[in-house]
Formats: C-alpha cells, sequence, structure tokens
C-alpha cells in the first residue's frame, strides 16, 4: 500500500481529511479518531503501531476478514481501541467489527 495521506484516507470510512471531528459523538466520531490516528501514525512510522499489530497477531486475529479492503494495521488499531474500552475477547470484536464498523 502506498503511503501519503490522500491514498490512505481512501482507505477510511468515516475520516477524509478534516482537522476538527465533523460528527457529533457515537460510534462515527469514535471510528473517525480511530481512522485520523491510523493515518497519522502510520506516516510518522509511530511505533505505538507495532504493539497494536502484535496485540492483533497474538489474538489470532491475523487472517480475520482479508478480503474487505480495510488494511490489517487499522483493524488491528480499531481492535486495540475495542479492547481498551470493552475488555472484549477477539470474538467479540469480530462481531463487533461487522455490525457496527463495516455496518
Amino acid at each position: 500500500m502506498e503511503r501519503n495521506r490522500e491514498s490512505m484516507i481512501a482507505y477510511c470510512r468515516y475520516y477524509r481529511g478534516e482537522q476538527e471531528n465533523p460528527h457529533n459523538g457515537g460510534d462515527a466520531a469514535a471510528f473517525w479518531g480511530i481512522e485520523k490516528a491510523w493515518v497519522d501514525k502510520s506516516l510518522a512510522q509511530s511505533d505505538d503501531l507495532v504493539v497494536c499489530a502484535d496485540e492483533y497477531a497474538a489474538a489470532g486475529l491475523t487472517d480475520f476478514e482479508t478480503g474487505d479492503g480495510v488494511p490489517a494495521l487499522l483493524k488491528a488499531i480499531l481492535y486495540n481501541r475495542f479492547v481498551y474500552w470493552t475488555s472484549g475477547t477477539p470474538s467479540d470484536f469480530k462481531a463487533f467489527y461487522k455490525c457496527r464498523y463495516l455496518g
């Protein structure tokens, strides 16, 4: 995947490059923030992403929904935040991701 802001934003469902979150709470606002963090941290080559990727792999999610067009590292950040906010299991994340993120 090419690493420039515009090409990465093309993978986002909520973040479109805005400086301020246009969503007023709820899932859309949270997903916007996560996608923005993914773009910003990826471009900065942040070590935080390595931690998220390692957690995602350790949870056995590396092969989860690989054909859905969402980069694995974005899913890893979504998983990291999901676990932080809910203490949910990988199975819980799969249901959350399919129902609430992909809708």
